[in-house]
């Protein structure tokens, strides 16, 4: 421990308790807490300062949160009725949210944590004027993340209303309409058998349910074999439409990518390779524009399951225009996407940045300077 820090329990320093059935007025200003964060209002406070709001149970089990002020807990939380002095609580928020209660959940069914078990936790407790300059310094990270997603919401939010005027009609250009099963030759994918080692592991990504995720494919979390391939899957080219016909996900959002590389691909995906006359970058932004009439089309296989029929998906319209015009929406469309993947950068390299410093900081591997002034206020 660094010189100057001391190890406490958490309930040596926090007094933790559990919060209160939800009240029902849900009318006022005070933020009502539960276990995943502020999840209404209320006119009545359980505390009138800041404290620490621990998720108790269930799938938001160990989460964290600081509140602003007064605030009403509900019971599927626990929160520091009382705390020591000396604490920066935004210091003991990053480190609580930083090491994390996974060592301390039950592990029934029902994640769950308790007094007990959170309250055994030793944590470092450094001069408070150090945590005043830890916190400044992650409040800054976090500061700089808020920008950057504000700023990706607005990109987005442009990007949908570029490529609904770009995909969903057919704009200022002439453009015949073609139903979906009449752009593209249709594949159905399929799963290798996972018990045999010789079909994974190999250099052809294997796309499925679960892995599609970018718009560009050239990855995947799973890969196969060329035996693999040859025993239960299917491979296409760069240029492919893939997209997903049954999965979880598909309640909720339509997922849709263009390959740019030859990969393999699972039976809860269809591949689209378009015919002659067809951009294969526009065949794929068309298809992903259909989302909102493709989410009307899903119905549900069982245990909260989407499945989309292919035959209705067939029935779809596109709108396609000559070649010529389709190259120029598809540089409308991607010069907008670049701007997007500008800010997944930005925030990619923050994240790391913020990682890198709670790495340091939290353990006191890296100290930080504190002024004259801040220690004598202290």
């Amino acid at each position: 421990m660094p010189e100057g820090w001391e190890v406490v329990t958490l309930a040596d320093e926090f007094e933790l308790a559990s919060g209160k059935p939800a009240r029902g007025d849900r009318v006022g200003y005070i933020p009502v807490y539960g276990g995943n964060g502020v999840n209404g209002r209320t006119s009545e406070a359980l505390t009138h300062c800041s404290t620490l709001v621990i998720g108790r149970v269930g799938e938001y089990c160990g989460s964290i949160y600081l509140t602003d002020g007064p605030a009403w807990i509900t019971d599927n939380a626990l929160w520091a009725r009382r705390i020591s002095d000396g604490w920066d609580l935004r210091f003991a928020t990053s480190y609580l949210r930083w090491r994390g209660f996974s060592q301390v959940k039950s592990q029934t069914g029902q994640p769950l944590v308790t007094q007990g078990q959170i309250g055994k936790m030793r944590m470092p407790k450094p001069p408070l004027g150090e945590q005043r300059r830890i916190a400044e310094i992650l409040d800054a990270i976090d500061e700089q993340i808020a920008i950057v997603v504000e700023l990706r919401r607005k990109t987005e939010a442009k990007a949908d209303g570029v490529f609904t005027r770009l995909f969903s009609t057919g704009g200022e250009f002439d453009s015949a309409v073609v139903p979906l099963r009449d752009a593209a030759k249709w594949l159905s994918g399929g799963t290798p058998n996972t018990g045999t080692p010789e079909f994974w592991d190999g250099d052809i990504p294997w796309i499925s349910a679960a892995s599609l995720k970018d718009f560009y494919i050239s990855s995947s979390s799973r890969s196969v074999t060329a035996l693999g391939v040859s025993s239960g899957s299917r491979v296409v080219p760069p240029g492919t439409t893939i997209c997903i016909v049954r999965g979880m996900s598909l309640k909720n959002e339509f997922r849709v990518g263009v390959t740019t590389k030859h990969v393999a691909f699972g039976q809860d995906c269809k591949a689209l390779i378009p015919v002659d006359g067809i951009d294969p970058w526009y065949l794929g932004y068309s298809v992903r524009a259909l989302e909102p009439k493709v989410l009307t089309l899903v119905d549900e296989a069982g245990h909260g399951t989407g499945r989309l029929e292919t035959p209705l998906l067939e029935k779809l319209d596109i709108h396609v225009p000559d070649i010529t015009a389709q190259a120029r929406k598809v540089r409308i469309a991607q010069a907008v996407e670049n701007e997007i993947n500008i800010h997944k950068v930005e925030l990619a390299k923050l994240a790391k940045l913020k990682s890198a410093l709670m790495d340091d900081l939290l353990t006191g591997r890296v100290r930080v300077p504190v002024e004259t002034k801040t220690l004598a206020e202290v």
